[in-house]
Parts: C-alpha cells; structure tokens; sequence
C-alpha cells in the first residue's frame, strides 16, 4: 500500500524534527523522553478510559477515533512512532513504551518476545478495541 522506503524515510524525518523540537525545549534528552512518555501515556490512557468509562456521547466518539486513528498509525509506521521516539531519546532498543509490564511478564514466563510476537499482539488489541466499540454502539443503552 504505502512505499516501505517512503515509510521510512518519512518516520526518520518526523523523529528528527521532534528530537530537534524537544532539544530547543530542553536540551537533556532523558527528560524530553519523560516528557514524551508523559504525553504518550495521557495520549494513549485517557481515550482507552473514555472507551470505557463514556457514555456514547462526544466523548466517546472522539476516544474511538484517537484509537483508530492510533492503529492505522501503528500500520503506517509498522510500530508506535511515539515508542521509536523514546527508544531514540533513550538510546535504547529494550523499551516497548506501554506494553513494557505485559511484556516483561511474558519474558518471565519463558516466552521470548520477538518482532512477530509484538505485531501480532498489537493486531490483537486493535482488533479487540474494534470489537468493543462496535458492541458498545450495537447495543447502546438508551
């Protein structure tokens, strides 16, 4: 669909420009990767909470968006372009950014994480988040 080189080049140039935003902002990169772990979070929490928590008005309408529109990002980048941000940052490849606990669990219990492993559970939570709107609408409370 989308040009794999385009892809990337495109998600180096929009990692670039934010690292050199931040940096204007701070110049230690440990604490702008706080600051984008902070903002990744909120971005990330507060619409899984309104899927959750609002009633099918606005609110919840705009969470399921955010949430689409979080995996088609995801599908795009081929990964959480706020998580390549923080590995950058941190100059790590170890951080998985929110998933970090259930993959540690994983590891844990013997069970290697692997890229394969990560994309499959992503497609598998963008799947559920799917299915949980559509029944939250189909089967509105009124």
């Amino acid at each position: 669909m989308f040009n794999l080189e385009s892809r990337k080049q495109n998600t180096k140039n929009i990692i670039n420009f934010l690292k050199k935003l931040l940096y204007s902002l701070h110049p230690n990169h440990e604490i702008n990767g706080l600051l984008v772990l902070i903002l990744h979070w909120c971005f990330v929490g507060i619409p899984m909470l309104g899927l959750i928590i609002f009633k099918l008005d606005w609110k919840f309408y705009i969470s399921a968006i955010i949430w689409v529109l979080i995996c088609i990002f995801h599908i795009y980048f081929n990964g959480c372009i706020c998580t390549r941000l923080e590995r950058e940052l941190w100059n790590t490849k170890d951080w998985y950014g929110p998933w970090l606990v259930p993959f540690k669990l994983l590891e844990s219990l013997g069970i290697p994480i692997t890229y394969g492993l990560t994309h499959n559970i992503f497609i598998c939570w963008g799947i559920a988040l799917i299915i949980w709107i559509l029944i939250r609408i189909i089967f509105q409370d009124n």
